[in-house]
């Protein structure tokens, strides 16, 4: 096998090189704020063929609970599931040092529940399933703090696909039904 390389070789195969990276920005997707993976504020995400929605939260201090209004709507063709294993919520809170902690909320450690109306095996194409998110065991919500949301549609094999909020404890306790 000969290791030499032509002008033309080379001129072909940079050709070829030069149509693949042209033609990846086609699959770039839309840019329209509701498609999104990751937003900062309450709004819409689309991803997997799900829509959710994430309109609002409200800390309670006094029961140390942290509860986010959600739906989501189904536009596959096939059911999907929404249940408690497909949430997961992070607060990452930083002290005047600048060191991070971060809490994990899932359903695995016991902090994290849904609402029965949000539960849905199976929920059909164009039905929306729409309910409560809770997180318990907070001590507290300050300003600074980050409030990671977390929905993913398909828990396996897709986790690297999920809607995102991130949410500044600022934003979420100035946004809260007065």
């Amino acid at each position: 096998m000969s290791l030499t390389f032509s002008r033309r070789s080379f001129l072909k195969y940079t050709a070829v090189a030069a149509v693949a990276v042209a033609g990846s920005s086609l699959f770039t997707g839309c840019s329209k704020d509701d498609n999104k993976a990751t937003r900062t504020e309450y709004g819409k995400i689309t991803v997997l063929q799900a829509q959710s929605t994430l309109s609002g939260a409200t800390y309670d201090a006094s029961k140390g609970e942290l509860t986010f209004d959600f739906s989501v709507k189904c536009g596959r063709g096939n059911p999907m599931r929404v249940e408690k294993s497909c949430f997961s919520v992070e607060i990452t809170s930083t002290d005047d040092s600048g060191n991070e902690t971060t809490k994990k909320y899932a359903p695995d450690f016991g902090n994290l529940r849904i609402s029965e109306d949000l539960y849905n095996a199976q929920l059909k194409k164009d039905k929306t399933a729409e309910g409560t998110v809770t997180i318990s065991g907070i001590s507290s919500l300050g300003e600074k703090d980050v409030v990671t949301f977390l929905y993913q549609p398909d828990a396996y094999p897709y986790t690297e696909y999920g809607a995102t909020w991130e949410l500044t404890g600022e934003y979420i306790l100035s946004n809260m039904a007065k």
